[in-house]
């Protein structure tokens, strides 16, 4: 558009038109609809003033301790319609609903208690609110998955999960390279769901640690291949929804190796039968590995799983 106004002047200028005066100027009309200021012309959406007021008041009465449970699910039903301002990313909603997620029943003329990460949930919304309050269109244009140009690498990962001790375990394949990790009691008892997050986390933060360090105009995609629905999910569309999941995608969203080289990430399903080398690291089958290895003529490489899985188990066994 900047450049259609730059046209549109010089030819005004060379051909000896005149402008209309700054009063008379427009960008065509716009609407209002749910608390946002939609204009087509201009291609943009953004927060009405008065709107902008009410949620920064609102968010003001919880950070002081002030706010009911009521005015806060309002505040909440707010912010709900306002999260296109992050991008439709749905991360800025994260632990604000916890307090609707216990067991018992809700009084709503009781204080707020604010959590810290609801208080800093809610001051990520200040800063949002205050300094861009607006959002355009082309967030909703599908961007290719993987720029022209781009090398892509390609890794794998699988976890297995047995009620029998010493058969469960996760692991992990990258063009010849692979880790593997049994799991033992108490981390058997993690759901099968975020055992295949957490191994497509530890893959991510793995194998990127052997690349060079990507810039700022990607060349190199790392694309990330699991057979779980879930984890391409939440790491495409940044929307988890169980307790555990939100929890494990906070940490990894602070990670360092993980926030380098989320621009150049892209994560996609695959089916079981395409994710046989990661099948067989997960379920401790080396020999059926280097069996498979062999007919691509490759010799694998075992390396050592990132220490984040650590913490990552241990944060799945802490949301439980």
């Amino acid at each position: 558009m900047a450049r259609a106004l730059h046209i549109w002047t010089v030819l005004c200028k060379e051909i000896g038109l005149l402008m209309a005066i700054e009063t008379k100027r427009q960008c065509g009309t716009h609407v209002e609809w749910l608390g946002a200021g939609i204009s087509a012309t201009l291609a943009m959406a953004w927060v009405t003033k008065h709107k902008i007021a009410t949620a920064l008041a609102k968010i003001q009465l919880a950070l002081d301790g002030s706010s009911t449970m009521q005015a806060y699910h309002s505040l909440l039903g707010l912010l709900e319609h306002l999260v296109y301002l992050n991008g439709m990313k749905r991360q800025i909603m994260y632990y604000l609903w916890h307090p609707f997620q216990q067991k018992v029943s809700v009084e709503p003329n009781r204080i707020l208690v604010l959590t810290a990460r609801m208080r800093a949930q809610l001051e990520k919304w200040k800063v949002l609110l205050l300094t861009r309050p607006g959002v355009s269109a082309l967030r909703a244009v599908q961007q290719a998955t993987v720029p022209a140009g781009c090398t892509t690498l390609t890794a794998y990962s699988d976890a297995f999960r047995n009620r029998e001790e010493g058969k469960s375990g996760m692991g992990g394949w990258f063009h010849g390279t692979y880790w593997t990790l049994p799991l033992t009691s108490p981390y058997t008892a993690i759901p099968i769901a975020a055992l295949e997050f957490i191994a497509a986390l530890t893959s991510i933060v793995s194998f990127a640690s052997l690349l060079p360090e990507p810039s700022s105009r990607p060349s190199l995609i790392l694309h990330v291949r699991v057979d779980a629905l879930s984890t391409p999910y939440i790491l495409t569309d940044d929307c988890a929804s169980s307790p555990m999941m939100v929890a494990l995608h906070s940490f990894m969203l602070t990670h360092p190796v993980f926030a380098l080289w989320s621009p150049s990430l892209v994560v996609s399903h695959v089916p079981g039968v395409g994710n046989e080398f990661s099948d067989a690291a997960s379920r401790s089958e080396i020999s059926r590995l280097h069996s498979m290895a062999a007919h691509l003529r490759v010799s694998p490489s075992l390396i050592a799983p990132h220490p984040v899985y650590h913490e990552l188990l241990d944060i799945a066994l802490d949301a439980r």
